[in-house]
């Protein structure tokens, strides 16, 4: 039957060549008609000693049509024997809403669906499943659930393997199932409410009102959601498409050379299929990729932001620090009782800060530059270090500078016990962690600074304070006529 079907479309397309040729007669068709019953005697003769031929002939039910096998036989690289020598399985998952969640299991179901014949593969009629393309790839639908064909006519059990027709040849499964994510064809019929041009979600299924609307119109009637409002759903029908490939590799009787072409035909189907997955696997990995880099350089932006924001609030702390030291030293000298002078190198006197300090002024000057100074250095390093790659971050900690040893001055005649005081409430404490640049230049351009680098260099037993040569007559008020020179280097 299919036989004379195609020749009969061979003879249509001969008919449209010659239609504007005028109109064939009866005696004509006649003449074609026995022309071709004489062809198909001919090719009979010349095929009947081919067994597999000679089967397809006396099976009244086969999956191959005859005209498929002789193809096969003769010319196996033919377009029309390549379309039967594949096919593609598919079954219908369906679940229905109930109680505020999906059923799966069919008793779940109304009886329309339980009253389905059930088809089940018999013992010998399926194929192996241990294949590579199925390890790689292979999924199947969940255990106990109801499965269709596309017409809703008969439930498939595939638990022991999917039925195929038991005649026909060997087949051999491409692949495992796939849920089939279908886009819906765009229609001008107006909706109440607007189409979805996508009509199943993410994992394939697709809504409805009813199972009929699956057969009637699913382009129309079969939506991407289940229009939900609170508990209830408007969609309480959704189902979703499994499909699974196979191949042929041999029918009764076949020759070795179309065996040997089958068996081509069906690896390139396989390496075919896992092409295309691993390509699909490399866009979704190169996408990935292309969102880690746009958050890489997003969180850099930030971390760079955060950066400039602690150093502005360094800057700030660096200069609200030298205005709180020039206020404090200047309420420190107002009430110093000590009237000592300085004398330039004009002769000129100027109060002597570092003696009418003394002392415990320069000890809570020093206090407050360890703490501003620690607290800045430990904003600093973090905004740093998290700014650094990951493979170049080291564990680093920041180790204060040993405590300096107090060395009793000289010059200064302080009781023991408000010398343990004292050093209970220095903390550690090293000048050049006060920084440089624009913070040590002021310090050595005023009396004040200068004052309290010599304060420094005397409490700690350095022969030199920490700023440049300067020599500094030290005038005592009882003793004007005495002249003390310190001699500092930076």
């Amino acid at each position: 039957r299919e036989q004379l079907l195609m020749e009969q479309e061979e003879f249509k397309s001969r008919l449209g060549e010659t239609a504007n040729q005028p109109s064939i007669s009866r005696k004509d068709w006649i003449r074609l008609e026995t022309e071709r019953n004489g062809f198909k005697e001919l090719v009979d003769t010349l095929t009947a000693d081919n067994d597999a031929i000679v089967t397809a002939m006396n099976q009244t039910e086969s999956t191959l049509p005859l005209h498929i096998v002789r193809l096969l036989e003769i010319m196996p690289w033919d377009a029309r024997a390549k379309q039967h020598a594949k096919a593609i399985e598919e079954v219908f998952e369906w679940q229905i809403y109930k109680g505020g969640k999906w059923h799966g299991h069919i008793r779940h179901f109304p009886q329309v669906i339980r009253k389905m014949p059930v088809i089940k593969a018999r013992p010998g009629s399926v194929m192996a499943e241990e294949t590579t393309s199925r390890r790689l790839f292979g999924e199947d639908p969940p255990q106990q659930c109801v499965l269709t064909d596309g017409g809703i006519t008969k439930v498939i059990n595939i638990d022991e393997g999917f039925p195929l027709p038991e005649k026909g040849g060997l087949w051999q499964w491409v692949g495992g199932w796939r849920v089939d994510k279908r886009v819906s064809i765009a229609s001008d019929i107006v909706t109440a409410s607007p189409k979805h041009k996508i009509d199943c979600d993410g994992e394939g299924w697709s809504y409805s009102e009813s199972h009929t609307n699956f057969v009637s119109n699913p382009t129309e009637l079969c939506w991407d959601n289940a229009n939900r409002t609170g508990r209830t759903v408007l969609r309480p029908w959704r189902r979703r498409k499994w499909t699974r490939q196979r191949a042929l590799l041999s029918y009764p009787y076949a020759s070795e050379r179309s065996k040997h072409y089958l068996r081509l035909l069906a690896d390139n189907e396989q390496n075919t299929m896992i092409a295309n997955k691993l390509s699909d696997q490399l866009v979704d990995t190169k996408t990935k990729l292309t969102e880690a880099e746009e958050g890489f350089m997003r969180t850099k932006d930030t971390l760079v932001r955060e950066r400039d924001e602690l150093v502005d609030q360094l800057n700030t702390r660096e200069s609200e620090m030298y205005r709180m030291i020039e206020v404090g030293l200047s309420e420190l000298a107002s009430s110093s009782g000590n009237k000592l002078a300085i004398k330039g190198a004009e002769g000129d006197e100027k109060p002597n800060l570092v003696d009418q300090i003394g002392k415990e002024g320069v000890d809570k000057v020093m206090n407050l530059l360890s703490n501003v100074v620690t607290t800045s250095t430990t904003a600093i390093s973090s905004a740093t270090q998290s700014l650094r790659k990951p493979e170049e971050k080291q564990d680093e900690k920041t180790e204060m500078p040993p405590d300096v040893g107090e060395k009793e001055n000289q010059t200064t005649t302080t009781p023991p016990a408000e010398n343990a005081s004292t050093e209970s409430k220095q903390q550690p404490f090293d000048w050049k962690m006060i920084g440089s640049g624009n913070f040590i230049e002021k310090l050595k351009s005023s009396q004040a600074g200068t004052a309290i680098l010599q304060g420094i260099a005397r409490r700690t037993g350095q022969e030199k304070s920490p700023i440049e040569d300067v020599s500094i007559p030290i005038v005592h008020e009882d003793t004007a006529s005495h002249d003390a020179v310190v001699s500092t280097t930076a």
